[in-house]
């Protein structure tokens, strides 16, 4: 007997369905090996970072702030006066160019009786290092900067920070007296600073920050030495 299906020839085989791959339909990333591509999903883990894993940092930049007045809301207070610069261009700069204050910036991290090679050579063991600290930084303004409102800035600018010791010293009796003499004080000494301070203009040319040794109470440690330049114009 022969069959029914004698002579006829097989079915093509069945074709597979082809799936999309989600990650090539949503990000565009192709189906094939590709490993200098970074992955659709990335975590960044912010948790457990310290200054010790930074060892050595150089940076030089410069920037133009753009031409005019800005202020800068330090104080909390918004009916108090605010703390702000004035932006010009130089004499001598270019026309075609960008007008406003160009900022040079040059700050160097480090370690400690580490020169600038050093501190950028990887091969230097981490054991040989000391914990990085600041080891210079220089701002330089030209043309200088024209600050206004200074003078109370800059005497309420530890109300910014907070102080866990001046509540417990307010609660004795005589070390509040003496702290609300001390303020009213500091009230007059605001008023008259700021009446010299409408009678002349505030000036930044340059700021320097440098590392000083010093020793205190709970022993000897690093500290940041700031030097301002500039010039009072009348």
């Amino acid at each position: 007997t022969k069959s029914p299906t004698a002579g006829v020839p097989p079915p093509p085989p069945k074709r597979r369905a082809h799936r999309s791959n989600k990650n090539a339909a949503s990000h565009d990333l192709p189906d094939s090996f590709a490993p200098l591509l970074s992955s659709s999903e990335m975590e960044v883990v912010t948790s457990g970072l310290t200054s010790d894993l930074i060892h050595a940092v150089s940076v030089q930049a410069r920037l133009r702030f753009r031409e005019g007045r800005h202020v800068i809301p330090l104080d909390k207070d918004n009916r108090r006066p605010q703390f702000f610069f004035d932006s010009s261009s130089s004499d001598s700069a270019d026309d075609n160019k960008s007008s406003g204050c160009m900022l040079s910036l040059k700050t160097t991290v480090g370690s400690e009786r580490f020169s600038l090679e050093q501190d950028l050579d990887t091969t230097q063991p981490t054991t040989s290092r000391s914990r990085p600290l600041v080891k210079g930084a220089e701002l330089i303004f030209d043309p200088p900067l024209r600050l206004g409102n200074v003078a109370p800035t800059l005497l309420h600018f530890p109300d910014l920070f907070e102080d866990r010791a001046l509540p417990k010293l307010r609660r004795m009796r005589v070390v509040g007296i003496v702290i609300e003499f001390l303020s009213s004080l500091w009230f007059l000494l605001e008023k008259i600073l700021w009446a010299i301070e409408r009678r002349c203009q505030v000036h930044l040319s340059k700021v320097n920050a440098t590392p000083t040794y010093r020793s205190s109470v709970d022993g000897a440690h690093w500290r940041l030495h700031m030097a301002f330049t500039g010039h009072l114009q009348l």
